[in-house]
């Protein structure tokens, strides 16, 4: 299927002012203006903007930063309408520009600065986790690989930057993940995909590591 519907890199270029560090919901909740179908598009990847970068304590859009979505070549039309238009990210500004495409490229290492765990209510604030929690983490990473077809690639969890997610009256708690060993056909294979839930918040979407 992918052979015949190949997934893409769909990369807009992003400029504005200050954003939210995890931008994720905020980032979906603008996109609805553009597709108000969106939670029904289960093929499509959203990633984070980056680069991102601190001025004056804020978190601003840093410079050739781009917006990535991923998708199948029969869905590019759906996507293009999101060019040249101007989001409202909580008090920030968003402008995106013309896409360019390009081809998924496998590499040994992939990276998702953020893989979510369990979504909490109430707001609750992101608690420390005890061994045995992040140790299950671990497990859920890998086990996610396995249902992936995954056996070569293993999972490297970043426990050093635990991340939070606020969606609505809740959240997402998660931590940064990389995947090691993969061959190219699985690098292909789960930059295909993404990693775990809310891949259209920003999560579990995997991009080659550079480093």
């Amino acid at each position: 299927m992918r052979e015949l519907d190949p997934v893409v890199n769909v990369l807009f270029p992003a400029s504005g002012g200050c954003i939210p560090l995890e931008h994720g919901y905020a980032l979906y909740g603008a996109l609805k203006q553009v597709w108000p179908d969106i939670q029904a598009y289960a093929w499509l990847q959203i990633g984070p903007i980056q680069p991102l970068c601190r001025s004056r304590g804020k978190t601003v859009v840093g410079r050739d930063a781009t917006l990535l979505l991923r998708a199948p070549v029969s869905h590019l039309a759906i996507l293009f309408p999101l060019a040249e238009t101007v989001h409202t990210l909580d008090q920030g500004e968003l402008a995106i520009g013309r896409p360019i495409i390009s081809q998924l490229q496998p590499s040994p290492i992939l990276y998702s600065p953020f893989f979510t765990v369990k979504v909490h209510d109430g707001g609750e604030a992101f608690a420390p986790w005890d061994d045995l929690r992040l140790s299950r983490f671990v497990v859920g990473v890998e086990a996610r690989l396995a249902v992936a077809g995954i056996t070569q690639g293993r999972a490297h969890v970043d426990i050093t930057r635990p991340r939070w997610l606020h969606i609505k009256d809740g959240g997402a708690s998660g931590y940064p993940v990389a995947v090691l060993g993969c061959s190219d056909a699985e690098s292909l294979a789960l930059q295909s995909v993404g990693l775990g839930g809310r891949r259209k918040m920003g999560c579990g979407v995997l991009v080659p590591w550079v480093g």
